[in-house]
């Protein structure tokens, strides 16, 4: 069973992610911990090699030989340096495909809850699909509160983070929410109320 969670960053996706899962008693990844930890590659190859692409594409290799324990063991990727290489490694389409190859490799068999970006598009047939959308200064509330900085250093964070953020079509199929509608709770009882339901044809 895949269950994917899918919206824009500081939504708290990894957070009812997680909850679910253990509530579920299945796995749970983000998937936006693959694209960190190549651009926290991207980081420690870029100055010895020759061109931003490569540069990229070295990263992208050392990402897909690592063991998944090496990422969630990884101390950079939400240090500056990755947060500014992340624009620089969404750019190219290739890290995408590739790294969809890696997801889908890794959860093959499995049961698992998902948050990231687009997981909705590379698990079509996920038991279910979610989309977290919410306002900017929702957002920036979580961010001010977690970063401990002023809402309005935390505006200018979500407007930089959002303007490396590809436009997204939500399809039909996909259940969309604001997560700060209800207290978590709320929400983690609404939504695993859903899950038990039958899987639904459309």
């Amino acid at each position: 069973m895949i269950i994917t969670i899918d919206g824009y960053s500081w939504l708290g996706k990894s957070y009812i992610g997680e909850r679910l899962s253990h509530k579920l008693e299945i796995g749970f990844f983000s998937t936006g911990m693959l694209v960190r930890f190549v651009a926290c590659k991207f980081v420690e190859l870029e100055n010895g090699i020759s061109t931003e692409k490569a540069a990229v594409e070295k990263a992208l290799r050392c990402v897909e030989e690592s063991q998944f324990k090496d990422l969630t063991g990884c101390k950079f990727l939400y240090d500056d340096k990755t947060e500014q290489a992340l624009k620089i490694v969404e750019k190219y389409s290739f890290v995408d495909r590739r790294l969809e190859n890696i997801l889908k490799h890794y959860t093959q068999g499995k049961s698992f809850i998902l948050d990231g970006r687009f997981t909705f598009n590379i698990f079509p047939s996920a038991y279910r699909k979610y989309y977290f959308r919410s306002t900017v200064e929702r957002r920036a509330e979580l961010v001010s509160k977690i970063k401990n900085i002023s809402f309005e250093d935390a505006v200018s964070y979500i407007h930089y983070r959002d303007s490396f953020e590809k436009e997204v079509y939500v399809p039909e199929n996909v259940c969309v929410l604001d997560p700060f509608e209800k207290p978590t709770d709320k929400l983690i009882e609404y939504l695993l109320k859903d899950i038990s339901e039958p899987k639904r044809i459309y």
